[in-house]
This record gives C-alpha cells, structure tokens and sequence, in this order.
C-alpha cells in the first residue's frame, strides 16, 4: 500500500514539476519575444548638405550641414548653390552613395579622386 500511495505522489510531482517548467518556459519565451519586439532597431546615417565650411575634404564632418558625411548605399549627398568650396576632395577609400545631387542654380563642382580609390553609386548617379 505504501508503494501506490508513493508511487501516485511521485506521478503527481512529476506532472506538477512539469507544469511548473512548461509556465516557466512560456514566461521565458514570452519576455525574449517581448525584448526582441522592442529592441532598438539600426537607424540608416542621415543623407547630407555640402558646405564646404572647414575644408575641401568629403570626409570632414564640419563641411556638411547635418554634420554627418554621406556613405552609404541609400546616402545622398546634396551639393547645392551658394557655397563658397566646389573643389571636393574624396578620399582614398571606397564612398557609396546612392546619388550626389545637385540643387537648381548649384556651381560647377569639381571632384579629386586619389589613385586607387573607389567611389560608387547605388542609385541615380
């Protein structure tokens, strides 16, 4: 008689602690869903204006509007009128863009690609 009464409370801790770890797993799955759904997502850098304000230089910060430099496929860069830098300098690393633009009434601009650099555009061009 001992045997059954210990063997059905063994039956009951067993279905008991399984229940207690498929809650458990549910609240889990639940707060990893609830973390994944509310994660900070990567924001895309700004597209920018050129100034020309610091120097002649693409790269520098300073010489864009925004204050963030253009580089990356659905990047724009504006080059509008009334700037004083049209001379730009690019780097000697690869620059991807999707397009320069260029505003109505905009100078001519000059553009200095060293040797061996690489400059692309995944959109208009």
């Amino acid at each position: 008689m001992l045997e059954i009464v210990a063997e059905a409370k063994s039956q009951v801790t067993g279905k008991l602690l399984k229940w207690h770890v498929r809650a458990r797993l549910k609240c889990y799955l639940v707060l990893v869903s609830s973390l994944l759904l509310f994660a900070p997502k990567e924001v895309p850098a700004a597209s920018d204006t050129w100034t020309g304000a610091v120097s002649s230089t693409y790269n520098t910060t300073g010489n864009w509007l925004g204050g963030s430099v253009p580089n990356g496929s659905t990047q724009v860069a504006t080059f509008p009128g009334g700037v004083s830098t049209t001379s730009v300098i690019l780097p000697a690393v690869l620059i991807s863009t999707d397009r320069f633009e260029f505003t109505a009434g905009s100078p001519s601009y000059i553009f200095s690609l060293p040797a061996r650099s690489d400059l692309r555009f995944f959109g208009g061009g």
